[in-house]
């Protein structure tokens, strides 16, 4: 969160109409967090808004230019793998460009999409650089919006998903009727390589589901341009 707030400080020097808006659980001290909003006098540059239904905070998203997936070294996610980042995958299907972290794995799926920039995390003034920089370069940002959508739509899905799940069953199914002696000849043609199910479980990814709460996650960021 101190990251978010330092960062809006600076983006709103030169661009005096943004908004950061914060949607979800947050495990920091509110006392704290307003008096950081009061110091960086953020008060017409950020909105808090509770938890909701994971549809109405698509329709708020909705608004937004870029999702901020701001996630630090210490809490555990230099060590999470590719696809694990939740965040991603709803600005994706939101349409939003992202900016990330570039350590680790976690921003993988960015890159992979070509959906955002991944940046140092931990310093305020480079994300604060990334957002001016696609604030300022409108091609650059509707092409990052486009390429997230469309990676959500054709591969980072639960429809996705679930082929992967039950192909990864299926394929647990064979073995288990191979090892016992439940295959004809022509299945034991394939041999006994597990190779094709290490492949499945490596190849799955976590991804959100449209229907799942946004209590389960952390917190959203997402930036916009206040107009009135």
């Amino acid at each position: 969160m101190r990251v978010a707030l330092e960062t809006a400080a600076i983006v709103k020097r030169k661009h005096p109409d943004v908004l950061f808006l914060f949607i979800g659980p947050m495990k920091d001290d509110p006392n704290v967090i307003q008096k950081m909003v009061r110091d960086l006098k953020l008060e017409q540059h950020v909105r808090f808004l509770e938890a909701m239904p994971y549809r109405k905070m698509m329709a708020h998203l909705a608004h937004a230019e870029i999702g901020l997936a701001l996630y630090q070294r210490e809490l555990h996610y230099e060590y999470v793998s590719a696809g694990n980042g939740r965040k991603f995958f709803t600005y994706m299907q939101a349409g939003l460009a992202i900016i990330g972290p570039d350590f680790s794995e976690v921003g993988k799926a960015v890159e992979l999409a070509d959906c955002g920039v991944l940046t140092d995390t931990h310093d305020p003034s480079k994300v604060a650089e990334e957002v001016q920089q696609l604030l300022g370069d409108r091609e650059t940002l509707a092409r990052y919006q486009r390429n997230g959508r469309q990676a959500f739509e054709t591969r980072f899905n639960w429809e996705r998903e679930h082929e992967k799940v039950k192909r990864f069953f299926e394929e647990l199914r064979w073995q288990k009727s191979f090892r016992f002696g439940g295959v004809g000849a022509k299945d034991r043609s394939r041999g006994g390589d597990t190779a094709g199910h290490r492949d499945v479980r490596a190849d799955h990814s976590c991804v959100t589901r449209e229907k799942c709460s946004p209590l389960r996650y952390p917190y959203r960021t997402a930036l916009f341009p206040q107009h009135g």
